[in-house]
């Protein structure tokens, strides 16, 4: 069977237009082994769809839809109907809301309550602040010291996330050109 042929009969097949017996053709030519290299990918997802098991309908699927399809018709004859179950479901998320800001504030008034009132334990003596180093000259040595090695440390840091990022962005490259490959097809 020639590629356009096959091609028309996606089309067919993706608008719903489509015969059981082209159906099948397309079933046959996807499951053989002469399938042509451009259809490769329009071969997976049309095997995929037959080869996996049958998924069952969400949970209250048919019940949303017929609310939608009377919603639609209600449109259509021009009548108003009221939308009791947004309205609901509105109260809810709003309720929602207030309740989650009330614990927060709580929170927050537990944890201030806590650090204020903090006891103070009379028995521990009160450590008196003294230098570690006598020589200002050599104090400001350890200092320097150690303010290099940490950014020693926040550079090394820093590196690895540069790299790291560099390769978010190419798999991100990828990912953008493949999926624009496929909206061309």
């Amino acid at each position: 069977m020639k590629t356009e042929d096959i091609k028309q009969l996606l089309e067919a097949y993706y608008e719903g237009e489509i015969s059981p017996s082209d159906e099948q053709l397309l079933l046959d030519y996807f499951g053989s082994d002469a399938v042509a290299p451009e259809l490769a990918d329009e071969a997976y997802i049309f095997m995929q769809i037959y080869d996996g098991e049958e998924v069952p309908p969400a949970i209250g699927l048919d019940a949303k839809l017929e609310a939608l399809i009377d919603d639609l018709a209600a449109s259509e004859a021009g009548e108003e109907k009221p939308k009791l179950q947004l309205v609901a479901s509105k109260k809810k998320s709003n309720i929602l809301a207030w309740f989650s800001v009330a614990a927060a504030c709580a929170a927050i008034l537990i944890s201030v309550m806590f650090f204020v009132n903090k006891p103070q334990d009379a028995d521990l003596p009160q450590m008196a602040y003294q230098d570690t180093y006598s020589d200002p000259d050599e104090a400001y040595m350890e200092a320097e010291k150690a303010l290099l090695l940490i950014s020693n440390k926040l550079n090394k840091g820093l590196s690895q996330v540069t790299e790291v990022n560099n390769d978010i962005t190419k798999a991100n490259n990828v990912v953008n050109n493949t999926l624009n490959t496929l909206k061309t097809k």
